[in-house]
Parts: structure tokens; C-alpha cells; sequence
């Protein structure tokens, strides 16, 4: 059936399609580490090259600044932890709060990080360069609209007739 000039089947497929995206990117990204040589798990990159720009982070800064829930860096602290990558330390400016910071594991990860970071940029402007748009923008600009106008409110009312 045609609706608005697209199948019902373009219609369902959309979420299909960026998680279909989302799994493509990982499976790549993932790729791309191994070949820089990160031995961390592709999830716990973007925390060691946090906790390498700024060093030491409460587990707040990290979740605020990724953007993920506390309980997500929790547990990937807890992984780093783990794994020795980083250590857990008093933090200066707050005596109630524990501050993560990099082992000399995690120092090591983190220039093979930093490399795989300029290989993803050159790689990410590559695509929005071919797909003619900035597709992180767009990704960012779409979560904060469904964010401040849900789906379900975007759907027009029907009045009972």
C-alpha cells in the first residue's frame, strides 16, 4: 500500500535501518581499533580518550560529557577498572566523590585511541562527504526533536466520529 507517497514497508523499516546503521558502525569501528592496536573493548574507547584529554573524571563527568546514563559508565569504569586500564583515586574537588583516572595501561591504550580517533574522523568526512550531509548533526538534531516532540505527539489526533 502506498502511504504519503512511500510503502508501509519504507515506513517500518526506518528504525530497522538505523539500527541495521548503528550495527554497521560498530562492526566497522571495531574493525578500525583492531587494526590501531586497541586491545580495550570498542565501548570503553571513548572513556580512555576522555580520561586522556582531561585526565582524572568523576563517573558523573564522564556519563555527562558521553552523554550515557551513570549506570552505563559505571560499568564501563568498572570494566576499566577490571582490566587495569584505570584506577580509582580520591577526587581533589570533591572529598565525598572517588575520581577515575588512566594506569600507565591506560596511557598506552589511549595513543592507540587517539590514532583510531583521526582515522574515524577522516573516514566519518569521507561518508557525509558522498552522502552530502553532516549525518552526525542530523543524528543529533533528530534525537533532540523526538526528545522535545515525541512520536506519539507528532501523530495528529483523530476525532472519533
Amino acid at each position: 500500500g502506498e502511504f504519503m507517497g512511500k510503502t508501509i514497508e519504507s515506513i517500518a523499516s526506518f528504525g530497522r535501518m538505523v539500527r541495521i546503521l548503528k550495527d554497521t558502525i560498530e562492526t566497522q569501528v571495531e574493525a578500525l581499533a583492531q587494526d590501531c592496536g586497541c586491545t580495550a573493548k570498542t565501548p570503553m574507547l571513548s572513556p580512555i580518550l576522555l580520561l586522556a584529554e582531561d585526565g582524572a573524571l568523576t563517573a558523573a563527568d564522564i556519563a555527562r560529557r558521553l552523554d550515557d546514563s551513570h549506570q552505563l559508565t559505571t560499568q564501563r569504569i568498572n570494566w576499566l577498572i577490571q582490566n587495569k586500564y584505570a584506577k580509582t583515586g580520591p577526587n581533589k574537588e570533591d572529598g565525598r566523590s572517588r575520581s577515575v583516572a588512566l594506569t600507565a595501561k591506560g596511557k598506552k591504550e589511549a595513543a592507540k585511541v587517539v590514532q583510531l580517533a583521526a582515522k574515524l574522523e577522516q573516514a566519518y568526512q569521507s561518508l557525509f562527504a558522498e552522502l552530502e550531509s553532516d549525518l552526525l548533526k542530523h543524528c543529533r538534531q533528530a534525537v533532540r526533536s523526538l526528545i522535545a516532540l515525541p512520536l506519539r505527539e507528532r501523530v495528529e489526533s483523530e476525532e472519533p466520529s
